[in-house]
């Protein structure tokens, strides 16, 4: 992204700029040292933190081949289909339709990146109002009419603004990646409503599009303060939230007792017990951590998290994330349990064996948020914990995925 963006605030200074020099050496001076410093970037990204992720540029996906054979494979059989069906064909395909999606009015206007980017989303509203839209095409019309000049270098930026966004193997990821464009915009809305308001500067217009508006920001508040915490929940993990705060409970209860958790991702619960239970306090936490993570299963104080339901010791105490198959000696439990359940919907996250701590309490079949409190789950004693965020779930029930 820095080479195409110095080149274009390059290219506008030198075809705009009143004062234009003679001379083109510091031009060229910049874009050399840009393009040394990126240079120097590719070459030592393997050994910089961001080479982890250097994997997700879009040419790496692994699944290209296998998607370009199934189209081979659902077409008729003539010696041209190579020409026409290839990884390369696909690339340019993929990159197209990334980058038109990038501007998409829907994306931007009205439901954002969507369900599977949902931690940076809201799923049911874009990154503007549904109005902005009109005004971001008429400061775009008029700022080309009256400032052709600052309208090119805002366009062109704005062309290149998606850019990190469309070469990630992740398709639909603009949110952060493609940030650069949102203040672009939001500079044509500006222009437009200043326009449309120096045009027509009755009371009347004034009074609509500002109730508009008000209203908008309205349905935005209770969107963000009253449904996203709920529906939006688990992209942020409320489960395991849970999860972390029964085990501290537990441990506060019955320190001795042993905690067996089982899950798909073992590293994912160990890192958000860590966090949620401020077990890192100091140097020698964070090296027991560290030396906790390089093997499974995990074993930290008095927690094992291993990735299978194997060597489990049914008489411990026992936390399964219910994807998770394990049958083998679980015949005895097979109504004795309490759950940790979704809060979207109230379907079994996680499975919960020779529980003690809240087995005096009276727990819900699914949860019921009626105060913002509720979701302050940390200082909650036991007793409120349990009756809230621990469920007894009627067998036959399915598990939430």
């Amino acid at each position: 992204m820095i080479i195409p963006l110095v080149l274009v605030l390059l290219f506008w200074n030198y075809k705009y700029n009143f004062n234009k020099p003679k001379n083109i050496k510091p031009y060229f001076s910049i874009l050399f040292i840009t393009t040394l410093i990126f240079l120097f970037f590719v070459l030592t990204i393997n050994n910089q933190p961001a080479g982890n992720r250097a994997k997700e540029f879009f040419i790496y996906n692994s699944s290209i081949p296998n998607i370009v054979n199934q189209e081979r494979q659902e077409a008729i059989q003539i010696p041209i289909n190579s020409l026409f069906i290839n990884k390369l064909t696909y690339l340019v395909k993929y990159f197209i339709t990334n980058y038109i999606s990038a501007f998409s009015p829907e994306r931007l206007f009205v439901y954002g990146d969507g369900i599977s980017n949902s931690s940076y989303t809201f799923w049911k509203h874009g990154m503007f109002f549904i109005l902005d839209f009109i005004f971001v095409i008429l400061g775009i019309v008029i700022m080309y009419k009256k400032n052709y000049k600052a309208w090119l270098l805002l366009f062109i930026l704005l062309i290149i603004s998606p850019l990190p966004g469309v070469i990630n193997k992740s398709a639909g990821q603009f949110s952060l990646r493609g940030a650069l464009m949102f203040p672009l915009l939001i500079i044509f809305l500006g222009y437009g409503l200043k326009s449309f308001f120096s045009k027509y500067k009755s009371k009347l217009s004034i009074i609509a599009i500002g109730l508009i508006y008000f209203f908008s920001i309205i349905n935005f508040l209770h969107l963000y303060f009253i449904q996203y915490p709920i529906y939006g929940s688990s992209a942020y993990n409320f489960d395991n939230r849970i999860l972390a705060k029964y085990v501290l409970l537990q441990n506060q209860y019955s320190p001795n007792k042993n905690i067996t958790i089982v899950s798909n991702e073992p590293f994912g619960i160990f890192y958000q017990l860590l966090f949620f239970n401020n077990w890192y306090q100091n140097k020698s936490d964070v090296l027991v951590a560290s030396q906790a993570l390089k093997q499974l299963p995990i074993r930290y104080k008095n927690v094992t998290i291993q990735n299978n339901c194997q060597a489990i010791n049914y008489d411990d105490l026992v936390i399964y994330f219910t994807l998770e198959i394990c049958t083998d000696g679980l015949e005895k439990f097979d109504t004795n349990y309490l759950s940790i359940s979704s809060l979207t919907d109230s379907g079994e996250k996680f499975r919960i064996l020779n529980d003690q701590l809240c087995s005096g309490v009276s727990h819900p079949n699914y949860y019921t948020v009626s105060n913002f409190n509720q979701l302050n789950i940390e200082p909650m004693s036991v007793n409120d914990f349990c009756s809230n965020w621990i469920t007894k779930l009627s067998k036959g029930e399915l598990s939430a995925f």
